[in-house]
């Protein structure tokens, strides 16, 4: 240590005292009184996001995690997510000491079939990084509901309000011509309109 500069450890702090007048500089960094030097450290709020089924060509599902800075220092940091993923985040890849950043993630398949990468968030100081999996289906067509639950109880001998479900093909898929409709028990299903069928419409 420089003969002019010496420091005092109180309960808490660190304080740098100088004892001798003029001008110094200080060519080290923060230490804590333990010896450990303040850095920025992070953590994240998931390993893995999972995407499910999404319509080739067609980027609209989203997923969100969040980044917490955890140390004592400015986090700079950057994100990258191979295709069909692509990652961006909220706070222009800097997050001050104990502050939060939203990271999100867009799934945008270009093929029918399953996916899989990973999310890397990179300390672009350390170069230290933390990895989410995801995972995702591309898919040629969609339907806008798995299920219909209808209102409970029915009458007896009369038939209930329509419950309606879209599909949807996708914009790079191949037109659809016909559409089969099969049903058990007590429903019954009716196409309403076959048109527009390709370049991403409904039916």
């Amino acid at each position: 240590m420089n003969e002019w500069l010496k420091i005092v450890r109180g309960s808490r702090l660190v304080r740098l005292v100088p004892f001798r007048l003029g001008p110094f500089a200080l060519l080290f960094g923060l230490m804590l009184s333990n010896g450990t030097t303040i850095a920025a450290d992070f953590t994240l709020s998931t390993s893995s996001l999972s995407f499910g089924s999404q319509l080739i060509g067609v980027a609209r599902s989203t997923k969100t995690l969040t980044l917490t800075n955890t140390g004592g220092a400015t986090l700079s940091f950057a994100e990258a997510a191979a295709a069909p993923f692509v990652a961006s985040d909220s706070c222009a890849g800097s997050a001050a000491a104990g502050a939060t950043c939203t990271i999100s993630v867009k799934f945008s398949p270009t093929a029918a079939g399953s996916f899989s990468g990973s999310l890397t968030v990179t300390d672009t100081t350390t170069l230290s990084s933390q990895d989410v999996q995801l995972t995702g289906t591309g898919v040629p067509t969609s339907l806008s509901a798995s299920s219909l639950a209808f209102a409970a109880p029915q009458i007896l001998g009369t038939t209930s309000a329509a419950k309606k479900i879209t599909l949807t093909n996708s914009p790079t898929s191949a037109p659809v011509n016909s559409v089969i409709l099969n049903t058990s028990g007590d429903f019954a299903a009716t196409l309403q309109r076959i048109a527009n069928h390709s370049d991403g419409h409904s039916l």
